[in-house]
């Protein structure tokens, strides 16, 4: 946190791990401490810094070659959702695989043509 004071909170600059429950919670005076809060959750986006990359491809096939490409989506949250398309239709969902999350979210799905 940059600051606070008695009922502000100023963020200088998010990060993903800055998400969460944030609670505010009132205290009343002595001798019986009443006490109220109120909470909102804050969800922190992060889209990819660059568009998705297809490697694996070649300029051309022969009738009967395996087509094996990959396409791959940088760090994102939420996870980019990544969709295969031929000719401007979706791709057969037998050909397509994964997709794949690694631990921070990087999406690849491959695409195989037999």
């Amino acid at each position: 946190m940059s600051s606070q004071n008695g009922s502000n909170v100023t963020l200088s600059a998010a990060t993903l791990d800055t998400g969460g429950r944030y609670r505010c919670e009132v205290s009343g005076e002595r001798p019986l401490f009443p006490t109220v809060s109120d909470h909102q959750d804050m969800v922190i986006v992060a889209m990819p810094e660059h568009g998705p990359t297809i490697v694996g491809s070649r300029p051309r096939y022969q009738i009967g070659d395996r087509v094996q490409v990959n396409c791959t989506s940088g760090r994102s949250r939420p996870a980019t959702r990544l969709a295969w398309y031929v000719n401007g239709e979706l791709a057969p969902l037998s050909a397509v695989l994964g997709p794949s999350h690694e631990k921070h979210p990087t999406v690849w799905r491959p695409l195989v043509w037999l």
